[in-house]
């Protein structure tokens, strides 16, 4: 074979394997998230691919062998669950902007409070006000609200319809918080603006986004260990989120778990900070047991009075920062915080 004959098979060689990795399907186990394809993916966010999760159990000292709801997570044996790519925020909405948002009065015309943390506010001492600390003491309503405003201040279509607010005061010694205690809430699955995650989204999300790796049935989100104390050999929760072991507070006058700086701890395999601990996390749903079957994109809109937050906190045990537990409230405290979402589109 001539030499121009050996280098046009060797070009066209080249040519097929270039063409076959262009190829590969977006929602295809190992494409990691924001990578190539993924360059319309918002400032702060990463692109999570979408993908079809068959549940299983698997039995830990976390978990207490599956045996409640509570423990069992999104992804249990007997339910087939199909997720549609999204995006979600890197990490929970910190408190410089959720203030530049909610201090804007055009857009925050029900006049929440723009800065109704703890560390703000209380007159116990809950650590340095810092604004990249993220939000808390907002409840569920607030942060859908919150999520309305910041697409408003963008120019995109707002996610929620909310209607017949009432409120309540969540301040302290004196200084007025303003919250939305209850309204009537729709979404609008459609809109490309700011939401909050669904509980099925955040559990994908805190897993890894792959149930083909290995990581995805990691206990906490980005490591699968923990010791009860930060001193063990291995505490590799520590490593990657704040709880109840590592956060306490050096307040010589008030004995508490102190919410700390987004960020300042190891990321997920999907790069999304603080999944397991620092402030527990509202999703869109209400909560209620789970039922067995095969679902796309699942959310529960009828259920409980409380809403599910995820993720657990610095006042956290380790149990309860597992990417499965699930917990709920009615209203928000010094330990509840959310992080964004919104639609591929």
């Amino acid at each position: 074979m001539s030499f121009f004959k050996k280098a046009a098979v060797l070009m066209l060689l080249v040519l097929c394997v270039f063409a076959f990795s262009a190829c590969k399907h977006p929602e295809e186990p190992g494409n990691p998230a924001g990578g190539s394809g993924a360059g319309d993916v918002p400032e702060g966010f990463v692109r999570v691919w979408g993908g079809k999760v068959t549940g299983s159990n698997w039995y830990t000292k976390w978990t207490n062998n599956c045996t409640g709801t509570m423990e069992k997570g999104v992804f249990f044996t007997g339910r087939t669950v199909t997720i549609s790519d999204f995006f979600i925020a890197k990490t929970e909405v910190t408190k410089e902007l959720y203030k530049s948002v909610m201090s804007d009065p055009a857009y925050n015309t029900l006049g929440i409070a723009a800065d109704p943390s703890y560390t703000a506010n209380s007159y116990y001492d809950y650590g340095e006000d810092l604004a990249d600390k993220p939000v808390e003491n907002v409840s569920w309503y607030d942060a859908v609200y919150f999520c309305n405003c910041l697409s408003e201040k963008e120019g995109l279509s707002k996610a929620y319809t909310i209607t017949d607010p009432v409120f309540k005061d969540v301040g302290f010694a004196g200084t007025p918080v303003k919250s939305i205690k209850s309204a009537t809430v729709t979404w609008d699955r459609t809109a490309n603006g700011y939401r909050l995650p669904t509980e099925a989204e955040w559990e994908y999300a805190a897993r890894g986004g792959d149930p083909y790796d290995d990581g995805w049935e990691d206990e906490f989100s980005g490591t699968s260990s923990a010791k009860s104390t930060p001193e063990a050999e291995d505490s590799r929760l520590a490593l990657y989120g704040w709880y109840s072991d590592n956060s306490q507070s050096t307040s010589p006058t008030f004995n508490a778990q102190w919410v700390q700086r987004t960020q300042k701890k190891h990321e997920n395999e999907l790069g999304i900070y603080d999944m397991s601990g620092n402030v527990g996390e509202w999703c869109y749903d209400r909560y209620k047991e789970l039922p067995t079957g095969t679902f796309t994109d699942p959310v529960n809109e009828e259920g409980s009075d409380g809403f599910v937050v995820r993720g657990g906190s610095v006042n956290a045990v380790p149990k309860h920062c597992t990417v499965r537990y699930r917990a709920f409230n009615s209203g928000g405290n010094q330990y509840t915080g959310f992080r964004l979402a919104r639609n591929c589109q």
